[in-house]
């Protein structure tokens, strides 16, 4: 895809045209670093479609960018390095392994498995990775976002309106804990929870914890008021019928729109007078 299909105001765009697709006229966004910058400005430009949002060991994209940890993989020096056309992907796709383990290396301690074919012990984890990022073009995506996102800030003054679930992890060396914290700033209604012993991936280097906030967060009372007799009646779904029926009960306001849908909306004000493209001076 070419570079300017990546622009925050783009991806919101596209991701509130799926919303209304699938009929949620609200739903409730769990991000983690790219993710959690789309989710920040989705909630920002869309308030209306989001009830809730957490935040996973990502701050808020106007503290972000200005607050790079020198050691971060992420770091100033990169995101200069990717503005480059073509290189980067190159470059990413012969130092991917390097790359993976820097940005995910509570996987490496992932209990390893041995193949069926020649008794090899892997990691499977990490192989998975390896191999979506196997190609040059496997990186193009991701890096887009970087090239764009960098240059957009919200305006001054705008607050995410809906209650703001902020995680991180006290060992996170990607992003500073001081800008997760003050990204509070943005937030009308907001709590901030630090996982211990965990780094730039709570929700996987500590899922019980993690998990136990998301539900807490998200389902509040609701966790408790489930009856045995509904609980026993329940059938078994698959991991496809168990996401969408969570996705139901999150969503305060699922609705069928229907004809009463207009083919034109109006993108909220908070990147309308943002130029798609700032040359760094």
């Amino acid at each position: 895809m070419l570079r300017f299909e990546y622009t925050p105001k783009k991806v919101c765009e596209d991701l509130r045209k799926f919303l209304i697709a699938i009929s949620a006229k609200s739903v409730s966004i769990v991000g983690h670093d790219l993710g959690a910058i789309i989710g920040w400005l989705f909630a920002h430009t869309n308030p209306e479609m989001v009830d809730k949002f957490i935040s996973v060991a990502t701050p808020h994209p106007n503290l972000l960018w200005d607050n790079l940890p020198k050691n971060s993989p992420f770091n100033r020096r990169w995101l200069e390095f990717i503005q480059l056309p073509y290189l980067p992907e190159m470059e990413m796709k012969h130092s991917a392994e390097r790359m993976l383990k820097k940005c995910y290396p509570h996987i490496l301690k992932e209990k390893m498995y041995m193949t069926g074919s020649n008794g090899s012990v892997i990691n499977n984890l990490m192989e998975a990775y390896k191999y979506i990022f196997s190609q040059t073009d496997d990186w193009r995506g991701p890096l887009n976002y970087y090239r764009n996102f960098l240059f957009f800030r919200v305006k001054e003054g705008e607050t995410v309106q809906c209650p703001c679930l902020i995680i991180t992890g006290n060992d996170d060396r990607f992003y500073k804990l001081e800008s997760v914290v003050k990204s509070s700033d943005f937030c009308e209604n907001f709590i901030i929870k630090v996982i211990e012993q965990s780094g730039h991936a709570p929700h996987q280097e500590m899922s019980t914890e993690f998990n136990s906030l998301l539900l807490k967060f998200l389902l509040g009372k609701r966790m408790l008021v489930r009856s045995p007799e509904n609980a026993a009646t329940t059938p078994t779904r698959g991991i496809v019928g168990r996401v969408f029926g969570g996705i139901g009960a999150v969503a305060n306001n699922t609705v069928k729109l229907g004809n009463n849908i207009k083919d034109g909306y109006t993108f909220a004000s908070a990147l309308n007078n943002v130029p798609n493209f700032i040359v760094k001076s």
